[in-house]
């Protein structure tokens, strides 16, 4: 595999994870190989991870491999697919932007109406305009930001929220009305957790698994 893969990963004496191999499959193009399998990647430190995909490598006659496609097969039945993105208040979302890019080095994003993220590997660090007297958000030296989690229906998870008690706050700069509420090219639920904490629960029409 590719080390640039790895990095992302637990390290300590070496990379702190279990790989599995099951269905592999090779076949000989001249004088070259082609394999295919499945991959699951169990992390054992202390970012347990687990990531399932399938992968194809191409190999010369001498064992090195010359290419490498891997393809995300993280499937889940759970109501959350996986984290999509977090979401930080600003007045200003310019200086905002500035810091983030230019001293906590997280490079170029890029712009949406009222909003600016930042790509990782599998999610979104993004800023968002706030107005603190109309969201009460952002409020200096309190945790103000929010995360949002990708979900196959957000009807689904509205009926499942409000079924164990959840609440549905309207906060300006992020939702429009209670429950779901239809945007764009998404559909998303703005919900609470136990502590009061808001979370988002985001479907995107373009996006199906």
């Amino acid at each position: 595999m590719q080390a640039v893969y790895w990095s992302q990963y637990d390290h300590g004496a070496g990379l702190a994870a279990e790989l599995q191999v099951s269905h592999f499959q090779q076949h000989k193009l001249d004088s070259r190989y082609l394999v295919s399998y499945d991959m699951k990647l169990t992390g054992m430190g202390a970012h347990p991870f687990r990531d399932s995909a399938w992968v194809t490598q191409l190999f010369d006659n001498k064992g090195q491999a010359l290419h490498t496609f891997i393809v995300d097969n993280n499937h889940s039945i759970n109501p959350v697919l996986e984290l999509d993105y977090t979401g930080y208040p600003t007045q200003d979302i310019d200086v905002a932007r500035k810091f983030y890019k230019n001293i906590m080095k997280l490079g170029e994003g890029y712009h949406d109406e009222g909003y600016y993220g930042f790509w990782s590997n599998h999610a979104v660090f993004g800023l968002y305009e706030a107005d603190p007297e109309q969201d009460h958000l952002p409020q200096p030296h309190r945790a103000n930001g929010y995360m949002s989690f990708w979900v196959r229906s957000a009807q689904e998870t509205y009926e499942y929220l409000k079924q164990n008690g959840s609440t549905f706050p309207v906060i300006p700069a992020i939702n429009d009305r209670k429950g779901i509420d239809k945007q764009p090219g998404y559909t998303q639920v703005v919900s609470t957790d136990s502590e009061g904490n808001v979370l988002i629960f985001t479907e995107y029409s373009g996006r199906p698994r």
